[in-house]
């Protein structure tokens, strides 16, 4: 079985205090030219190694450009600003052309862009397709590997941190920047619900059209959850501050499509508060529970709608506010509760009072559950050894697992298997991935004594 590791990306956020000149977004027409030019500046900035080297300040050339290409009104004035765009960057040195090896993953790839004959002159394009054509593995200071798991690392890009509401061109520069980082290097973009290059399109007017430094963070979450994945997230104080940091001291999930308080964080708050496991919240603040799921569900990523909602249930009973109005049912009866939150720092605390949940349980005579964040190298060996009578075997990956699963391989196989394949950026060619074989897991030698069950 094949698994492809995904890249989990923080979005740089930036923010800058610079003079605040609106721009009119209303019309597509200046869409499409802002698209070219992400799509031009980021492919240079990753594919040529005048631009990669960091001798030039790449950001200040994208911020200097924008209000150029804002005014470009006629579609010659656009395919003479594009070319000399190129141009301004020296040629590549011809190379050899080297062919691609069969197994490179090129689902991901798509430079049809480059071929739009409304924005390139025909000169463009050619210089384009030639620095795609002779491009080398050149050490490119905007992306680094991990020497661990060879996913890219993304940390010489300028990061503002000012909280101040940033200029328009900088919010452009944010939305640019990531937008590049995942049509390149994101082994997922595939599989993403929306196709990248409309993400884009959509995402430059939200951007423009930002009206404060909330409205400007919350459109980054907005985008950053378009990738569809629970490893991607964004946050910032503003952020924090917004969600607020005082809670309920209940736990709520969605349990047949119903939210449903299912953990006290404390068993004496929750019960002067009158809060109760299997209270089914209706609404908060007089607005109906699926009014609020749906507002959020637009700020969150996750690989499907039931992930989403699974971190949406989280931040239901967190708040800014001292006290929350709870609309909830109780077997028949519906009624509506003014609920005090409390300070993160003490529900902390009475959640550590609380019983841990089982590190192993067993469910019956033949099945077995065991949560691995809670197993470490000390006591692996001896809750390992239990699982051999069993026939069905639980582990629960949802957590932490410290790489524990390198120490039960060893009982659960007789000898070395192959433990994943992972999908590694091909940095020549930003784009292009290849199938790199992962570790193996399994004992040194060979081992009967191994769990032969399901």
């Amino acid at each position: 079985m094949r698994y492809i590791a995904s890249i989990s990306i923080v979005l740089l956020l930036l923010f800058c205090g610079c003079k605040n000149t609106e721009l009119d977004s209303s019309d597509s027409y200046p869409i499409k030219k802002l698209e070219a030019l992400c799509k031009t500046w980021g492919y240079l900035k990753y594919y040529h190694p005048e631009i990669g080297n960091g001798l030039i300040n790449w950001d200040s050339v994208l911020v200097n450009n924008i209000d150029t290409v804002f005014s470009l009104n006629t579609e010659g004035s656009i395919k003479k600003y594009f070319e000399s765009f190129v141009y301004s960057c020296n040629d590549i040195t011809p190379d050899s052309i080297r062919r691609l090896d069969a197994s490179v993953f090129k689902k991901n790839h798509n430079l049809n862009w480059i071929h739009d004959s409304s924005i390139f002159s025909k000169h463009t394009i050619s210089q384009l397709l030639c620095i795609y054509q002779n491009s080398s593995d050149f050490e490119n200071i905007y992306v680094s590997r991990n020497k661990w798991v060879l996913n890219p690392v993304f940390d010489n890009d300028t990061l503002f941190n000012s909280n101040v509401f940033p200029d328009y061109k900088i919010r452009l520069l944010s939305l640019f920047r990531y937008w590049n980082i995942i049509n390149y290097y994101y082994p997922y973009k595939y599989l993403i619900d929306n196709n990248w290059d409309s993400v884009l399109a959509s995402f430059i007017p939200i951007f423009l059209d930002a009206k404060d430094t909330i409205d400007y963070h919350l459109a980054v979450c907005k985008l950053t959850a378009m990738i569809n994945d629970n490893h991607s997230y964004s946050t910032s104080k503003i952020i924090e501050s917004h969600y607020g940091d005082r809670f309920l001291p209940v736990k709520f999930q969605i349990r047949e499509n119903k939210t449903i308080i299912v953990e006290k964080y404390s068993d004496s708050i929750a019960k002067i508060a009158n809060l109760e496991i299997g209270d089914v919240l209706l609404g908060i603040n007089s607005k109906s529970i699926g009014y609020i799921r749906d507002s959020l569900s637009h700020y969150f990523s996750g690989s499907n709608q039931q992930s989403v909602q699974h971190t949406i249930s989280f931040f239901l009973s967190r708040s800014s506010n001292s006290t929350l109005t709870l609309d909830l049912k109780r077997t028949d009866s519906i009624f509506t509760l003014e609920c005090k939150t409390y300070p993160r720092e003490l529900i902390s605390q009475e959640r550590k009072k609380k019983l841990p949940p089982k590190t192993i349980d067993t469910i019956s005579r033949s099945i077995i559950y065991i949560d691995l964040s809670k197993l470490n190298y000390s006591n692996a060996d001896s809750i390992f050894s239990n699982i051999l009578d069993f026939e069905f075997l639980i582990l629960d990956l949802r957590n932490n697992c410290q790489f524990i699963l390198y120490e039960l391989g060893k009982t659960l196989f007789a000898e070395k298997t192959e433990f994943f394949s992972t999908l590694v950026p091909l940095y020549q060619k930003p784009g292009l991935f290849s199938f790199k074989t992962g570790d193996s897991i399994g004992p040194d030698t060979f081992n009967d004594n191994h769990f032969k069950g399901h």
